[in-house]
């Protein structure tokens, strides 16, 4: 049985994640590497990082969930330094707009 690729996306937290699964692999005795089962791995720049096992014919509503809940525990950490300086750049820009050291 040959394994078909799939492919899934979601969006947490603003940003947009992109999942696949990809077939397992036999053991390698020669190397000592054991077998690998199909798996779902989350792609980043050119990388793919290890999520969870593939289920074939799993629901696609759990599929997202299980996806999601993976993502909320391990894809989305606190926010970069660049993001958190973008960020007080825009709330900042307001300010001196307006009388911020005027009393409301």
């Amino acid at each position: 049985m040959t394994h078909k690729s799939e492919q899934h996306h979601i969006t947490l937290q603003g940003r947009s994640l992109h999942f696949v699964a990809y077939g397992g692999t036999p053991a390698n005795e020669r190397r000592h590497e054991a077998a690998q089962p199909a798996m779902w791995y989350l792609m980043s720049e050119g990388k793919r990082h290890p999520v969870m096992p593939h289920v074939a014919d799993q629901p696609l509503a759990d599929l997202d969930r299980a996806l999601r809940r993976w993502a909320k525990a391990n894809a989305c950490g606190p926010v970069s330094h660049s993001e958190m300086q973008a960020r007080l750049r825009q709330a900042t820009a307001d300010l001196s707009r307006h009388e911020w050291w005027a009393p409301n």
